[in-house]
């Protein structure tokens, strides 16, 4: 699968997860909890060949001190990290969140899935 996001950083992978989002969302539609579409999403990549990690912890550092950690919805590759929504639309205040999660994590590229009454996905990158 080639398109235009071949071109950026993980841009194949990013294709597939996003392949993979609306497999999920042409079943489901919107209205299920966020569990469902996690799982579902997690089953869609593997189905995809991609390796996935439900779940992960990720530390959080704050002037190099260890201060805690929190749990990412999805990481793909052991490169992108996925944040699932299930909102009416995409809110500002949710993106931020998930970008600001997704700054303090190592890892360089993120997408955030919505699926609200539209399917809707935005990619991050640091």
């Amino acid at each position: 699968m080639e398109n235009s996001n071949s071109n950026y950083k993980f841009g194949e992978i990013s294709n597939k997860i996003i392949q993979a989002f609306y497999q999920v969302y042409n079943e489901f539609g919107f209205g299920f909890e966020k569990e469902i579409y996690l799982n579902c999403l997690n089953l869609a990549c593997k189905e995809l060949e991609l390796n996935t990690e439900l779940n992960k912890n990720i530390e959080l550092f704050f002037n190099n001190v260890n201060v805690g950690k929190y749990s990412a919805d999805l990481v793909v590759e052991e490169k992108i990290v996925v944040y699932v929504l299930n909102n009416h639309r995409l809110e500002e205040n949710e993106e931020q969140k998930a970008y600001w999660k997704f700054r303090k994590s190592k890892y360089e590229v993120s997408l955030i899935l919505n699926f609200g009454i539209t399917p809707e996905f935005k990619r991050k990158i640091r």
